[in-house]
């Protein structure tokens, strides 16, 4: 699974190149990875859509966009996105795939089935339950260290729970996974 700083990475390296594009066509090659809407509406509400802006919020890529709403991904275990040009071959593991207007594809690539793809007005239905970003400038230690006067238990059962804070970043301070809080 895609950590926090690579979806971060991922965001910043799609901003790039996305930004201003408009979805020209959607092809989904697996209808479950569409949590919502249905499959044609996701399709229809899409189509001639500019993309505005790309950000994350914890491991949610957020995509806002013209006339309002925002297309959520998240990668999940195996999700990847690619961005090819329209005469590339497909892979066996593209399942949705977005035409933009100029002549290149971003696509979902999921060799597991598990990421998921949202189209929703308010993009607060889906990351507004996660708690704060630990990468923001105003997240202090004395923050972390109040949200986690409240918890017991071990450090990987926190990297799980993002209605904890939006991602665990365990690395800076070289965490064993199997560590108790209060080690911390």
């Amino acid at each position: 699974m895609p950590e926090l700083p690579e979806v971060e990475t991922i965001a910043r390296g799609l901003r790039g190149v996305l930004v201003g594009r408009t979805i020209v066509g959607v092809r989904v090659g697996w209808g479950n990875l569409i949590a919502r809407p249905t499959v044609e509406e996701f399709k229809r509400r899409l189509v001639g859509r500019k993309i505005l802006a790309v950000g994350r919020r914890g491991k949610y890529l957020i995509f806002s966009l013209s006339g309002g709403g925002s297309l959520i991904v998240h990668l999940r275990m195996t999700g990847r996105l690619l961005l090819k040009n329209a005469g590339d071959d497909p892979d066996k593991y593209d399942r949705l795939v977005f035409k933009l207007d100029d002549g290149r594809e971003l696509r979902f690539n999921d060799m597991r089935k598990l990421g998921r793809a949202y189209l929703v007005e308010d993009e607060g239905e889906i990351v507004g339950r996660l708690g704060p970003e630990p990468l923001d400038d105003g997240f202090t230690s004395a923050d972390f260290a109040a949200l986690l006067s409240r918890r017991r238990g071990r450090i990987k059962a926190l990297r799980y729970a993002g209605e904890f804070f939006a991602e665990l970043y365990s690395a800076k301070r070289a965490l064993h996974y199997a560590q108790g809080v209060a080690a911390l």
